[in-house]
């Protein structure tokens, strides 16, 4: 057996492999479009992927996917953690765990300080115990049903779903940890994914810059609110709004979404008669450097996730 970290070329060459054994362990179909716009395409130009072969057939892979972390201002290298995949003729064997590990090592030797993600009910466990990392929450989704909302024909909405416009307000220096979200990154996670149609509203001001955005997409019977920022209480609630009368229009019957439970948006959200709902979903991280359980890094109250910050979304 061999445990190979792959390169942009050696991954191409295996990404039909990649794509018939994500589809075995998930039952669910994926594109080549869609593994080459995650792991080839991505603005930070760095590809960290673990294979293991046995007699040259692809068994089991791990990834993570890298990006820019923002606290206080300061960049902070860090890597997601994507989806595992093992065939289930290789169950038991650790393969995880050992690929994992390789790819920690690697991450941490070029520099980056961390890796975090939302590990699903079977794996959480294994990376507590085995991996080093540390519960952070559970976030539970927070949902609103639309069934008594009534429609308001007055609102006016403007879209940029390629986002053309300027976002530069959004430059976040706040003392809490959270994705580095430029017009680059957003642009490539939202407009340039494949297979998913993002929306995303916004206000701007006289000078043209956004002074909020609101970024969703359409999921059943829901409406996602997978995405936001803004300038001030007066934008989100604006903009919190139209997202209600878009879901009335297309005949949803619920918008979804993560928040923080001590922001200002969350109480907004309140008054509107959002409510917590399942699913709850794991958050957790590694940091790469000893820290202790009182380190910042470890308390949620210290950081600002959305639904897209998982991949799942």
């Amino acid at each position: 057996m061999e445990l190979k970290l792959m390169n942009k070329k050696n991954f191409e060459e295996h990404i039909y492999e990649f794509k018939d054994l994500y589809e075995l362990c998930f039952r669910l179909p994926t594109s080549i479009e869609d593994i080459k716009w995650r792991y080839l395409e991505n603005i930070h130009d760095d590809l960290l992927v673990c294979m293991a072969f046995e007699k040259g057939k692809m068994i089991a892979n791990y990834s993570v996917s890298p990006l820019i972390l923002t606290y206080c201002g300061n960049d902070i290298p860090a890597v997601l953690s994507l989806n595992t995949m093992t065939h289930p003729d290789y169950f038991g064997q650790g393969l995880f765990v050992k690929l994992a590990k390789q790819i920690y090592k690697t991450a941490y030797e070029k520099g980056y300080q961390l890796v975090f993600g939302f590990p699903n009910k079977i794996s959480n466990r294994t990376f507590i115990t085995k991996l080093d990392w540390k519960d952070i929450y559970e976030i539970p989704m927070l949902e609103l049903s639309l069934s008594e909302k009534k429609t308001n024909n007055t609102l006016k909405i403007t879209y940029d779903n390629s986002f053309d416009l300027d976002y530069s307000l959004h430059c976040k220096n706040d003392p809490v940890y959270r994705v580095k979200k430029s017009k680059e990154y957003l642009k490539w996670r939202y407009h340039m994914n494949p297979t998913i149609n993002y929306n995303n509203i916004v206000l701007q001001q006289k000078d043209g810059k956004v002074t909020g955005y609101l970024i969703f997409k359409e999921y059943k019977d829901r409406l996602n609110l997978v995405d936001y920022s803004f300038c001030s209480d007066d934008v989100s609630n604006s903009l919190l709004e139209q997202l209600i009368q878009i879901g009335i229009y297309s005949e949803k019957n619920y918008i979804s979404t993560w928040v923080r439970f001590d922001s200002s948006f969350h109480l907004l959200l309140e008054k509107y008669g959002f409510y917590n709902t399942s699913p709850v979903t794991y958050f957790g991280a590694n940091w790469f450097a000893n820290h202790n359980n009182d380190f910042k890094g470890y308390q949620y109250s210290n950081w600002q996730i959305y639904l897209t910050d998982d991949n799942a979304f």
